[in-house]
């Protein structure tokens, strides 16, 4: 069974020029973690995405019993910028749950340096002989906001030492959003 996989981002994109997303909010890398519903490792690689693209596609093929059989996917975009620092690429079968359910952060406000981290968890059933095709959008892990200022004066300003008060960093979360339910 072939299963293919297209991801995208959520990037923000600046008034008048659709496809210019900051350099942050775009895919550096995807990871795609694949398993069956025992927690059986069937995939798991990383591909780097060109220039930053706003859409991934990763496809491979498994077998998959009589019947069909419950997967779980797991799609992380920009895994270098997560904190704690995961090390996906060696995750073993019995750790699938642990995955699901981990919390990442420090504790202290997201510091941009890398892209933005990106993910999206959920199950499909898979049958045999039958491609599977699935769209996915990724969610971000850390919350943003966007300000627009627009100067209507005709005259040259400047903005310096802008805060927005009263928000609390929480710093800590979940890596994956749940499907609701699970």
């Amino acid at each position: 069974t072939e299963v293919m996989m297209t991801f995208t981002t959520r990037a923000v994109v600046t008034q008048d020029k659709e496809n210019d997303a900051i350099d942050v909010e775009k895919m550096d890398n995807l990871r795609v973690i694949v398993a069956r519903e025992n927690g059986d490792i069937v995939y798991n690689n990383t591909k780097q995405v060109d220039d930053g693209a706003s859409t991934a596609t990763v496809s491979f093929q498994t077998q998959v019993k009589m019947g069909g059989e419950n997967f779980k996917f797991f799609a992380i975009a920009n895994e270098n910028g997560i904190l704690p620092t995961q090390n996906l690429g060696n995750i073993q079968s019995g750790d699938i749950e642990a995955l699901k359910n981990s919390i990442v952060g420090n504790g202290s406000e997201f510091t941009i340096n890398n892209a933005i981290p990106q993910t999206k968890y959920w199950t499909a059933k898979v049958n045999p002989y039958e491609s599977l095709s699935v769209s996915q959008q990724l969610d971000y892990l850390v919350s943003k906001i966007s300000v627009q200022f627009k100067n209507e004066t005709n005259k040259t300003q400047s903005l310096s030492n802008i805060h927005i008060t009263g928000i609390t960093p929480n710093g800590k979360g979940r890596l994956f959003n749940h499907p609701t339910g699970e």
